[in-house]
């Protein structure tokens, strides 16, 4: 298995890459602000929900620039964007140490690992899209 790791306010998260169906540079973000979504970007004719990767994990609003990326990702053929401060890069799961780390106790992570002596952290990616969707059931019918 391999995952994208990506950055949030210096600390590290990952995911899955079989989620993920693309990394876009910023682009114009069509601000809406509603629940769990920042905004809506039109990717290929469809407008898609994004959320701000700091918003989910209770960072700070994000410090956004051009370096920012956003990963578009397809669960259960629903696409949804979430914005980061940059793609750190892309590992196999050979590169992830044996160590044992304590368990985390966030909604959204799955597991937490080590890359390099770096703490990773795996995120959900089902229950967030769930709480986006849920949520917004009006905005994004």
């Amino acid at each position: 298995m391999n995952y994208i790791i990506f950055q949030v306010h210096n600390t590290k998260f990952a995911i899955d890459i079989n989620y993920v169906k693309e990394m876009i540079n910023i682009v114009y973000l069509e601000d809406i602000n509603h629940n769990f979504i920042d905004c809506l970007i039109n990717y290929h004719g469809k407008l898609i929900p994004v959320i701000e990767a700091s918003k989910i994990f209770n960072f700070l609003h994000g410090s956004y620039s051009l370096d920012s990326i956003i990963i578009i990702v397809n669960i259960k053929d629903t696409m949804l964007g979430i914005l980061t401060d940059s793609i750190f890069e892309n590992i196999s799961e050979e590169e992830i140490s044996n160590e044992k780390i304590e368990k985390n106790s966030d909604l959204f992570v799955l597991n937490t690992f080590k890359v390099k002596e770096e703490l990773v952290y795996l995120i959900d990616i089902d229950k967030i899209a769930k709480k986006v969707f849920y949520e917004n059931k009006g905005i994004l019918s």
